[in-house]
């Protein structure tokens, strides 16, 4: 489970509200994941922060899906762009780097912004400071790793 202010280096991907109706779901879904080749990092990552898979989706998760999500799909967390920049980078053959700050959980039972954006918005800048702070760390790995 994540919790919130965990960082997330997104390792893995997955475009989880593809349905697919005429051909393999699971083939579908599969060549909607993404993996991210972060051999680059060869030294412990920054204080609160793991590598993760990170789903994502057009919409805000519904808690009555957290079995799907989690148990089947394995997600950490969900968002609804890093599926998307992953693929297409992946696609381009350009390497890509997602940082996810976990702002809210969701349970079985709730989410816990469901129609409460204002606990959302109040931990960004927080979230955000972390993220920033730890950029330094990623530039010198991917650096160093570029001219060895």
């Amino acid at each position: 489970m994540s919790e919130v202010g965990e960082i997330l280096i997104v390792a893995e991907t997955l475009v989880y509200d593809i349905f697919e109706r005429m051909a393999d779901q699971v083939a579908v879904l599969e060549h909607y994941t993404t993996r991210n080749d972060l051999s680059w990092l060869t030294r412990p990552l920054p204080e609160r922060t793991r590598q993760a898979r990170v789903i994502s989706a057009d919409q805000d998760i519904d808690f009555r899906s957290f079995d799907l999500l989690v148990n089947e799909y394995r997600a950490a967390a969900a968002d609804w762009e890093t599926a998307a920049f992953a693929w297409t980078a992946a696609r381009n053959h350009t390497p890509w780097l997602g940082l996810r700050a976990v702002s809210d959980l969701v349970t079985p039972d709730v989410s816990e912004t469901d129609n409460s954006v204002e606990l959302w918005r109040s931990r960004l800048d927080q979230l955000m400071a972390k993220i920033l702070s730890d950029l330094p760390f990623y530039f010198s790995e991917f650096s160093r790793s570029r001219q060895a």
